[in-house]
């Protein structure tokens, strides 16, 4: 619904917009227009995930589309104007939105085996069959063929030493990653700064480790390590941190939410993380 660089640039800008622009008492039509895109924007990115209710995004479109007309009348009026009309009654029959047929997001992967240069056609379909298979299993990546984790490697004893000791019980086997996936569907990576549910509040930190822990029982569990960061101020949408390199915390993979935008001062000491709309009204620690 929105590339890598929109689900970026949007809240960046709409942060700039609730933080600079409002605060000033700018009441351009033009920049209420765009506030209202941008609020729009924001809840397509997390409309399939249930954090938007299908009355919200109609009254979110509703309001965009009436800012427009009165900044720009009916320049550049298309007709996705009025298809977005649409979208909160797909959301409401549905229960989702789709982002894009099958065919317009692998075009590219169709027109591998539509234009494959096949000059022996006695084993045609097999082969096709079989190229297909390997790449949808290849793309799917879920827990029970590949795990949460991606590209899993042994620690080194000091990791490990460390894992067992903040780990209660004993453990048969440690792997760590780079990367791992949520249930949400998000990726993260280590070094990402990211929002995290502990004991019924959020918190922010920097993720350090990525790790799978097999038990004695051959059960395996995800968990993943951070410095938590004290919350010093800012707003809802908006909120600052101090940065702490404190002694490491270990929770469940699931308890991490989300991956945040982020930008640090020049001392690396203080950092501003922009609030994905799921969490502006949740308690920060």
């Amino acid at each position: 619904m929105l590339g890598v660089r929109g689900s970026i640039v949007v809240p960046c800008v709409g942060s700039v917009f609730s933080q600079v622009v409002e605060p000033r008492g700018v009441a351009d039509p033009v920049a209420e227009s765009f506030r209202s895109l941008c609020k729009v924007l924001e809840m397509l990115q997390f409309v399939n995930e249930g954090f938007v209710s299908p009355d919200e995004l109609r009254r979110a479109i509703v309001s965009h589309l009436e800012c427009y007309q009165r900044a720009y009348a009916y320049l550049s009026w298309t007709y996705k104007f009025h298809a977005a009309l649409h979208l909160w009654l797909q959301l409401l029959r549905k229960g989702l939105l789709i982002v894009l047929f099958t065919l317009e997001r692998r075009h590219k992967l169709i027109k591998r085996y539509v234009h494959a240069d096949r000059r022996n056609t006695k084993s045609f379909e097999r082969g096709l069959i079989e190229e297909v298979t390997l790449q949808h299993l290849f793309d799917m990546r879920t827990k029970w063929w590949k795990g949460s984790l991606e590209a899993t490697r042994a620690p080194s004893i000091a990791v490990r030493d460390a894992l067992v000791d903040a780990v209660i019980g004993d453990v048969a086997c440690v792997q760590v990653a780079s990367q791992g996936h949520l249930p949400s569907g998000h990726s993260v990576h280590v070094g990402d700064v990211v929002a995290v549910e502990l004991n019924g509040n959020h918190v922010v930190g920097e993720l350090w480790l990525l790790a799978t822990l097999t038990d004695m029982d051959g059960v395996e569990s995800d968990v993943a390590c951070l410095s938590v960061w004290p919350r010093t101020g800012g707003t809802r949408s908006c909120r600052d941190f101090t940065i702490h390199d404190n002694s490491p915390t270990y929770v469940p993979l699931h308890a991490v939410r989300f991956s945040l935008i982020y930008c640090m001062n020049a001392q690396k000491t203080l950092a501003s993380c922009i609030i994905p709309l799921p969490l502006r009204s949740c308690r920060f620690a």
